[in-house]
């Protein structure tokens, strides 16, 4: 039987009311002054995940922003070398490596799904679609740490998908929400028995995102600018869509088809900041001397970014807008606890491709597949039964950019050794052109990452961009690299027996928009920001891990992460204020 967390305190805070404009200015808050101030060291940790993110969307846009990322990076002490170190960068992965310290490997999150080879079934990242939860995840989060702590300490999780939530809260949380894209709501699950708070009632009595309707949503950076920041309207032929863009359909008064659209838009963050402000002001955190956390994943970035791509004007607007919104989330949050009780740590849990036609341009290669890649993975079963026999190789209908898995019970069956299908069918997928290489189970199974040679006259193929420069000099290094992100996301019994690596900026589907998921630096490389009470702005260049930010997070707030984590403790490397 799944954990039950104990009821959480009641909140002791008065309502605090914010508005903001449909242009998303900076919000004019009005909440209950700062308690008086608890025992000296933070109170309220901030952890701020943004869905696709790209690293260099901070450096690229700077200039454009002025309220939250702006903030972050001027005062905070960014790393711009920090990487995930698995090799399926999706959300599931990415919130439960950041929330953990832990890689895929033994968190046992492998992606936002995978399938059960005994049950020969698909399995959700957070359990049971319709009631989600942490049960698979397999290790603690930096939540549960401050809850083993100290149980009086309030945990929180707020995002615009449940499996980010869920993973983000980890096991122990007080409660975990997510957007309900039928009501409008925020929803959680029988895991959470006393996530229906009071003063929900009151929250959505207000209707908060009503003011949306009838609204198109325009952009905030005009069009004339748009070359400035690289950004491209693409032509779609016959089917364009410039902004503005509609919200919902022809509908008299908001319902579900506004709702759902609300979550293809940038006003999907707006609203998580307005109900996390709502979270800090009810449920008092970071009021007393117990030191509370806070989770929120910020999904606009990933569900405008999939349908536009890294360099459209939507990807820009959400980002300017998101600045703003978080700008205000850091303001509400200092009002309400004090500058000096305040930690956030922000990061994200992927990247994404460009769009393929962008690459192209660029000269850096890449395409959508084509009629010849789709058919060369279709021929790999009959290619099997020309070197075996006849027969059924793989269980289920996997999509192979997701792996394949053996039919082991049936090739068994047959007096053939599965260890052979395997390497027969990884040398087979590596053929195929959009294929740069197959990792088989039995290679990433071992205690250590294996040790693999670099394909014959191969440049460096890991970023893709302008890193690859420097990469070309070590081959060798770079697909030891490779080999231990694969390594770090294999767990047996949930991962495939063959990850299939496709080539850089080769999109894995035949449709418009772009996707995440690879190994390569476009999809790994992140922002890791740390800010607040005692630490000094810098810039670091080291090489850091989305798993070495819960133990870092944890040192600041005073709480002690367990042992045999994979993420590494930073803080050494955050410069501290000299203090009085």
């Amino acid at each position: 039987m799944p954990h039950r967390p104990p009821p959480p305190a009641a909140g002791r805070g008065r309502r605090c009311v914010s508005w903001l404009a449909l242009a998303a200015v900076p919000a004019v808050t009005a909440c209950s002054p700062p308690p008086a101030a608890p025992a000296d060291g933070p109170t309220l940790a901030l952890l701020v995940v943004v869905d696709q993110a790209r690293a260099d969307y901070l450096d690229r846009f700077a200039p454009l922003f002025k309220g939250g990322l702006k903030t972050l990076l001027e005062e905070g002490v960014v790393f711009t070398d920090a990487h995930h170190e698995h090799a399926v960068t999706a959300t599931a992965p990415g919130h439960a490596s950041i929330a953990t310290g832990m890689e895929p490997r033994h968190s046992g999150i492998v992606g936002n799904y995978w399938y059960d080879p005994v049950r020969r079934r698909d399995v959700y990242a957070a359990g049971l679609p319709a009631n989600p939860s942490p049960v698979l995840l397999e290790a603690s989060t930096l939540g549960d740490w401050i809850k083993r702590r100290d149980p009086r300490s309030k945990v929180f999780a707020v995002s615009g998908k449940d499996r980010a939530a869920v993973l983000l809260g980890g096991r122990q949380p007080d409660a975990a929400y997510w957007y309900d894209r039928r009501t409008g709501r925020w929803r959680s699950s029988t895991y959470y028995p006393r996530a229906q708070r009071p003063w929900m009632a009151a929250f959505y009595a207000e209707r908060p995102l009503d003011r949306f309707f009838a609204h198109p949503w325009s952009p905030l950076v005009g069009e004339q600018a748009w070359s400035r920041w690289g950004v491209v309207q693409v032509d779609r032929g016959a089917f364009p869509d410039p902004f503005p863009h509609l919200l919902g359909g022809l509908d008299a008064e908001p319902g579900r088809r506004f709702y759902e659209s609300v979550y293809t838009s940038p006003f999907i963050d707006w609203y998580t900041v307005q109900f996390a402000e709502r979270l800090i002001d009810q449920e008092a955190l970071g009021s007393d001397a117990h030191v509370d956390l806070l989770a929120v994943s910020l999904s606009a970035l990933d569900t405008v970014g999939h349908e536009y791509g890294p360099d459209s004007p939507e990807v820009l607007d959400v980002l300017t807008r998101l600045d703003l919104y978080l700008g205000e989330l850091l303001e509400f949050a200092t009002a309400r606890v004090g500058r000096d009780r305040l930690v956030v740590a922000l990061s994200a849990d992927h990247g994404v491709a460009a769009l393929p036609e962008l690459t192209q341009a660029a000269g850096r290669g890449g395409r959508r597949l084509q009629a010849d890649d789709v058919l060369c993975v279709q021929r790999l079963g009959a290619r099997l039964d020309e070197r075996f026999g006849d027969g059924d190789w793989f269980l289920d209908d996997y999509y192979v950019a997701d792996g394949l898995y053996l039919d082991r019970r049936a090739i068994t069956a047959r007096g053939i050794d599965p260890l052979q299908v395997e390497r027969a069918a990884a040398e087979l997928l590596a053929d195929c052109p959009a294929v740069q290489r197959a990792w088989t189970a039995t290679e990433l199974s071992g205690p250590e990452p294996p040790r693999v040679a670099p394909p014959p006259a191969e440049r460096a193929i890991l970023a893709g961009d302008a890193a690859a420069e420097a990469e070309a000099a070590a081959p060798a290094l770079l697909w030891e690299h490779l080999a231990r992100r694969f390594w770090n996301t294999y767990r047996a019994g949930r991962s495939p027996d063959l990850l299939v690596q496709m080539r850089p900026h080769y999109l894995y589907y035949r449709g418009t928009g772009t996707t995440h998921g690879s190994v390569y630096e476009y999809d790994a490389w992140v922002p890791m920001i740390f800010y607040g009470r005692g630490l000094e702005p810098a810039r670091r260049d080291e090489h850091v891990a989305t798993v070495d930010l819960a133990p870092t997070l944890a040192r600041l707030i005073g709480v002690d992460p367990p042992g045999g984590l994979d993420g590494v403790d930073r803080s050494a490397l955050l410069g501290r204020a000299s203090r009085p």
